[in-house]
Formats: structure tokens, C-alpha cells, sequence
């Protein structure tokens, strides 16, 4: 990961939006098992490791584009938010910072906001129309998928992982748009 990124800050200028997304496990644990009180931190499974918040904050300052958008499909991704606070980036998370994620079906939350991004039509979500076009804010995009994963996923009876999706940024995000 460190390679990719320091090979992506080297190619990355500010006038670049670098969209970020990753998939996995997310996980609690307990850094100290000996000590009394319980403090649990979150991180990043990925192979052969894991990655900390701070240490994906560390190299995201390296990249020098005008919005970093960051979409964690992960559990707890939510605890990204307190590490990914600088202006120019937008965090987008599956689930909040205590919350499980989902990924047993094609139908995650990152599936349907990439769907959003992707496809041309039309759609009725909960009275509202929502034109997808082939500009796509990120708000609008972030709404469809939670919609879609919502009713798709959540309203069955076989899946009852509970989890929030969030959004999260200084910027507004109403005014990012991506084909």
C-alpha cells in the first residue's frame, strides 16, 4: 500500500480528484490485553498486516490532489473519521465507527455507489426521483446507494446487520461531481 500511494503522489497533482476505495475486514482490538481497562482501537485488515488511521492519514498528506474522496466498505470504517479530517478530503464509510459492515452479498453499500456512478436511468426511491446522469454528485451518489442497499439488503429478513452509512467532510459535497 505505502508503494502504491508514494507511486500515486509522484503522478497526483492538485488539479486531480484521487478516489480512494477499499474493501475488506475492518477490526476492534485491545492493543494492551493485560491492563485492566479495556481501550479498543480499530484497524484496517489487509494481507500480512494492518493499517491504522493515522498511518492511511500519513499517506494521504503525500498525495497532492485538489479532493481525496475515500470510500472504506469495511467494519467500523466510521472510525476513519476522527484521522481523516483535512480539508480536501471526503470520507465515505459503509458503516459508523462501532457499527459490523456487510459483504457476504454483492449487494454492499460500495456495490450500489458504484452503481450510482456508473448507470444512466432513472429511479423511484421512496417517492423521491433521482435522476442519475452521467454527472453524479457525491451526495446524490451516497444517497442512492444507501437507499438501494437499505431496501435491497436491510429490509429482508435473512440480513439483519445493523450499520449506518456516513459521509463525512468539511467540503461540500453537493458541489463534487464525478462521471
Amino acid at each position: 500500500i505505502e508503494k502504491t500511494l508514494y507511486y500515486l503522489s509522484k503522478k497526483i497533482d492538485n488539479q486531480d480528484i484521487f478516489f480512494l476505495y477499499f474493501t475488506g475486514h475492518g477490526s476492534i482490538y485491545n492493543p494492551n490485553p493485560i491492563m485492566k481497562a479495556i481501550i479498543y482501537e480499530k484497524r484496517i485488515d489487509i494481507v500480512n498486516g494492518y493499517l491504522f488511521g493515522d498511518e492511511l492519514r500519513v499517506y494521504l498528506e503525500k498525495i497532492n490532489s485538489n479532493i481525496t474522496i475515500v470510500l472504506a466498505d469495511i467494519c467500523y470504517g466510521g472510525f476513519l473519521k476522527k484521522y481523516l479530517t483535512q480539508n480536501n478530503i471526503v470520507l465515505i464509510s459503509s458503516a459508523k465507527e462501532y457499527e459490523r459492515s456487510d459483504g457476504a452479498t454483492k449487494e454492499t453499500f460500495a456495490y450500489f455507489f458504484a452503481e450510482a456512478l456508473t448507470k444512466e436511468k432513472n429511479e423511484l426511491l421512496n417517492d423521491n426521483i433521482l435522476v442519475l446522469t452521467n454527472h453524479m454528485s457525491i451526495d446524490k451518489a451516497f444517497e442512492y446507494a444507501k437507499i438501494k442497499h437499505n431496501s435491497v439488503f436491510h429490509d429482508t429478513l435473512d440480513n439483519k446487520v445493523d450499520h449506518t452509512p456516513i459521509i463525512d467532510s468539511f467540503l461540500d459535497s453537493s458541489s463534487i461531481m464525478l462521471k
